[in-house]
Formats: C-alpha cells, structure tokens, sequence
C-alpha cells in the first residue's frame, strides 16, 4: 500500500487528464467549482468556493433556478401543448445537470484519487502512452458544434423577427420583439425589460452547455475505459501463456472496479443525457413529419437535426463500447486447451460471463442493444405524438409558427 502511494505522487492520471479540458469548460460556464483542474497533480485538485468564483457560481444557479421555475409555472397556467411540456422539461433537465454538476464537483479530488490507485494497479498492462489529443479534439468539436447551432438558432430567430417588422438592422425594437417570442414564458408571468431578457438568455445559454457537455463527458469516459480494456485484451490474445491466468483475472478484476467506480459517479448524468436526446429527437421528428417546413428555419433545422442525432448516436455507440471490450476476453478464455484449462480460467469465464460491465443510466446498462432499443421507443413514441397531435386542439399553433418555432423558444 505504501508503494501504492508513492507512485500515486508521481504518476500523471490519464483519467484527469481525459476529463480536464470539459470540467475547465464547466468551471469557466460557472457550473463546476473546482480548482487546481489546469495542473498536473491530482492533490491539487478540490472543492472550492473562493470569493470571487463563488459569486459568478452563485449567480449561475440562481439563475438556471429562477429561469426553470418560471417555465414550469407557465406549465401550469397554461393549457397543456407540447410547447409548453418541451420548454419545461428542457429548463428541468438544465437544473437538474447543474445540480449534478455540483453534486459531482464536491466529490471529484475523491474520485480522482481513487481512480489513479487503480490505475497504478494497471499500469503493466498500458501498451502505449495515451493520446490526450483525442479528448481534447472531442470536447471541442463538439462544444464548438453546440455553439455554432445556438448561434444559428439567434440569427435565424432575428431575421425572422426584422422581417416580420420590415426592419434592415438590429435595433431595439428588434431585439425586444425577438425577446418577447422567445421567452413567453418569463414574460406571460413577469414584466418585460431588456436587462431581464439578457439575463435569462445567459441563463438559457447556460442551460444548452449543460446538455451538450454531459455527453461531451460521457464520450471521453467511455473511450477512456474502452482503451484499457484494449490493451488488456491485447495481451490476452497475444501473449496470455507469458502471465498467468490468475494475474490476468485480478487485473481484469481492477478494470471492473475501475468502471464500477466512475460509473458510480456518473450514471445520474448518463440517464439525464439519454433522457434529454430521446426526448427531443422524438420532438424534431415529430416537427419533420407533422409540420411545413419555413424557409427561414430550413438551414437551422437541417444542422440542428442532424447534430442532435449524430452526437446522441456517437455517445451511446462510444459507451456500448465499454461493454463490449469488457466482453471480448471471453473469446480467448472460451478456447483455452483442456490441458490449460484451470481452476483460475474457469473462474475468470465465470465472472466475464455473469459479471455486467458497463456504464450505466441508473435502470439500465449501456450496451449494443441499447441502441436498438432506444430506436424501437423513438417509433413507439412518435407514433404516440402524431395519435396526440391528432386528437388535441391546443398543438395548432405549432403548424401556425414554422418547423422550429417550439423547440426555438428552448434553445435560441
């Protein structure tokens, strides 16, 4: 154990490393307090509400808070729509990542530390230096996409609004326009004022980063996971006669805990994700098939579609991966000769066999037929929006606004 921690103070933790570029993005959005994330060493690393970060922090929260219960007060006062159920429940889904966030931010030396123990347990196993490249260029990619789709959904939003007011520039009568279309919802309960508006549009900003950053950290999770699994299997298939099986199962033993311990930490935010992209991927379907598509929007609507269906299919497809590498060794155990076949390969087929080892949404785990069955409810559920839409009066006003004119509201 003493060993343990001596290597502990000097070995670089590839899991901070994964993960460091998407908690500075949280921490520079006011969503993770945190510090020492730009240094090397794990022991650096701790909660922290130091004046003045804890302001901005503070005022973040507040913020996301104040901005989610006016979106589920105008819920209730309002006669129910998919509009008024989609905006709620993105605000809902904001908070609750926020908190999340928190909850996760004052654990986070914790994990990390408990983390780099295992990871000195398997450092035999690490066939190659790890290409931190590769999370940095996912992070921001796919925040820089995130962006350039919430900037898309502005300026499709503000050239609707001058043309509807027949005006060639911005001027503040645009703007207020533009405000009081996009924030029914705060200005149906409270008085309108420009300074409002800005404020609850950083906190919508707010709102979309926490979205697209969970997936952001899943997808570094996983391939993290994934590529120790690589390499232990590597030396399975390769060179299984040089170490023994034993060594091989308690090595594989500290890769389950490995994925056990970050999925702890994890699996709230994982569901959240996979609730969120369901839900409104079966909200743009159901926009393609039941609306007439605007001009204005088209070019917005394309990208943002898109967007939305390749991020939530890479990040399911990356975290089944975790899975199905954790499965592959029992190929190679399963044609062990007779002679070879010991007490320690059988143990070691046992617990692949009957061991899940995977990321998980709370309920359920993350595997290959997971996205199979996440297509199946995407049917199911459209099918149930189109029956809805047919037999409730209150949706007219989505054929009446444009394509995008719902979802818009959320997210511009």
């Amino acid at each position: 154990m003493q060993q343990v921690r001596k290597l502990t103070n000097h070995r670089i933790c590839d899991f901070h490393y994964c993960l460091r570029e998407p908690m500075r993005l949280c921490r520079l959005a006011g969503l993770f307090p945190v510090d020492g994330l730009t240094n090397s060493s794990v022991f650096s690393l701790r909660f922290s509400l130091k004046f003045p970060y804890i302001l901005f922090h503070a005022a973040s929260v507040i913020g996301i808070t104040i901005t989610t219960g006016f979106s589920v007060i105008w819920f209730f006062l309002s006669p129910f729509s998919l509009n008024t159920l989609s905006i709620a429940l993105f605000y809902v889904t904001g908070l609750l990542s926020t908190v999340l966030l928190i909850h996760l931010a004052m654990n986070w030396s914790k994990l990390i530390r408990r983390v780099l123990e295992i990871e000195v347990n398997l450092v035999e196993i690490r066939r190659a230096k790890t290409a931190f490249w590769k999370y940095n260029t996912i992070t921001y990619m796919i925040m820089f996409l995130a962006l350039l789709e919430h900037a898309m959904s502005i300026i499709s939003k503000i050239t609707s609004v001058m043309s509807d007011l027949n005006e060639s520039r911005v001027t503040y009568n645009v703007l207020d326009k533009y405000f009081l279309s996009w924030a029914p919802f705060i200005f149906d309960v409270t008085s309108y004022s420009l300074w409002k508006s800005i404020l609850f549009k950083i906190a919508n900003t707010q709102a979309t980063f926490a979205w697209n950053i969970t997936d952001v950290m899943t997808m570094c999770v996983s391939i993290y996971l994934t590529s120790y699994f690589q390499d232990l299997n590597e030396i399975i298939n390769n060179q299984y006669k040089s170490m023994s099986w034993e060594k091989l199962r308690i090595l594989y033993s500290q890769l389950v805990a490995l994925v056990k311990e970050i999925d702890s930490r994890f699996c709230y935010l994982i569901l959240l994700s996979f609730f969120t992209n369901l839900f409104f991927i079966c909200l743009q379907l159901f926009n393609t098939l039941n609306s007439i598509h605007s001009t204005v929007y088209l070019l917005y609507y394309l990208y943002s579609f898109v967007f939305l269906i390749t991020r939530a299919t890479v990040t399911c497809l990356l975290a089944a991966n975790v899975n199905k590498a954790a499965q592959e060794p029992m190929f190679v155990v399963g044609y062990v000769p007779a002679s070879d076949y010991t007490l320690e390969v059988q143990r070691f087929n046992r617990q692949i066999r009957y061991t899940t080892t995977a990321l998980s949404g709370v309920y359920f785990y993350v595997t290959r037929s997971t996205l199979l069955y996440v297509v199946g409810t995407i049917i199911t559920y459209e099918l149930v929006l189109l029956q809805f839409n047919l037999e409730t009066a209150d949706d007219a006003d989505l054929n009446n606004n444009g394509t995008l004119y719902k979802y818009m509201k959320m997210t511009v």
